[in-house]
């Protein structure tokens, strides 16, 4: 079987169709997104946003489950992702009592919080 077969497959098996979505960004964004398209290896701007949305998607189902969205470093020093949409969400859990977590302060103490500028 060769490669286009199986997605040829895929495609028929695909009943959503494809639609078009325009946004308009300064120069600068599109550069960045550019570099950071070469940088990850993808194809095309369109697998790249397919990846940042899944990964979005993913950092915010968990912040949702209680959970932080955190890099490690090999000292063990822990850097939180501090985005709008994850703080919105944590707002909402902890405003509703979905979810019990320590103090804001506590996390704050033993992280870095890292904002995010620009991309997503």
């Amino acid at each position: 079987m060769k490669n286009t077969d199986v997605i040829v497959k895929s495609e028929k098996r695909s009943k959503e169709k494809n639609v078009r979505f325009q946004l308009e960004i300064k120069q600068s964004m599109l550069d960045e997104i550019t570099t950071l398209v070469e940088l990850g290896g993808f194809s095309s701007k369109k697998e790249f946003m397919n990846n940042a949305i899944s990964l979005l998607r993913w950092a915010m189902l968990q912040r949702k489950a209680g959970n932080i969205i955190a890099a490690i470093d090999d000292q063990e020093r822990i850097r939180e992702l501090e985005m709008p949409c994850l703080t919105n969400i944590a707002v909402q859990i902890q405003q509703s009592g979905q979810w019990n977590t320590e103090p804001v302060s506590e996390v704050q103490d033993r992280s870095t919080k890292v904002k995010v500028i620009g991309l997503v």
